[in-house]
């Protein structure tokens, strides 16, 4: 038996971000299947992540499970609700870093509206004066324009030139949506 209650939205700390689902009962957890490299590659080979029903352990893979607790009840839905979204999206792609992720995902389970509070920080390195996120954004974007083998190197050269020229101001914003259990 796992400590978490049905439609608690889970979340694990990979790092540079946090990957988010619904728990479902049963050691269960619906979330977009999307490891760093599954996100990568599908999107790059036409199969991008999906949403889909996993094990704890799998959702996890290792890492600590954290719930993000919502500062005002009155603002999600009850478990019924929660968990009958969740699987109303089972098996969607449309996997998208900035505007349909998996913290997307659990927030608009839980409230009925998407936000991610890592892209709303990133946004914030980004209005901060991070000139090197328009470019890596830029170069990302036009990826999709190129050639199929070297997408990666564009996405790769895109993501470099944006996380380098950023990296102090994201470990700030992300400090503190770990310190808030955000994310």
């Amino acid at each position: 038996m796992s400590e978490f209650q049905i439609a608690d939205h889970l979340f694990v700390d990979c790092g540079a971000y946090s990957h988010h689902g619904i728990y479902v009962g049963d050691n269960r957890v619906i979330h977009f299947d999307s490891t760093a490299a599954r996100k990568l590659l599908g999107t790059v080979n036409g199969a991008p992540p999906k949403i889909v029903e996993v094990s704890l352990d799998e959702f996890s893979g290792g890492s600590e499970i954290h719930i993000r607790v919502y500062d005002d009840p009155s603002t999600v839905f009850g478990p019924g609700e929660s968990i009958a979204r969740a699987r109303s999206k089972l098996g969607e792609r449309g996997y998208d870093l900035a505007l349909n992720n998996c913290e997307h995902f659990a927030v608009w389970c839980k409230t009925g509206e998407p936000s991610s509070t890592q892209v709303d920080s990133a946004c914030k390195v980004v209005s901060a004066g991070a000139a090197g996120v328009a470019m890596g954004t830029a170069i990302i974007r036009s990826a999709k324009l190129l050639p199929v083998p070297y997408k990666f190197a564009a996405y790769t050269a895109g993501a470099a030139v944006a996380v380098g020229s950023t990296t102090y101001q994201y470990v700030v914003e992300r400090k503190k949506n770990r310190n808030a259990k955000n994310s």
